[in-house]
């Protein structure tokens, strides 16, 4: 039985990984559309700025 304990610990921590790597994609994303946000709202104020 000690190889099925191995397998589900395994299982286990492969699966916290996958959670884990989601959640750093899912933040990595959010990140990444605020700064192309904060970009598109800064060209716009330059482009309005002269007028």
């Amino acid at each position: 039985m000690t190889s099925s304990h191995a397998q589900e610990a395994i299982k286990l921590d492969l699966e916290s990984r996958k959670l884990q790597r989601i959640v750093l994609n899912r933040q990595q994303i959010l990140k990444v559309n605020e700064r192309k946000y904060q970009f598109r709202v800064q060209k716009a104020k330059k482009k309005h700025r002269g007028k």
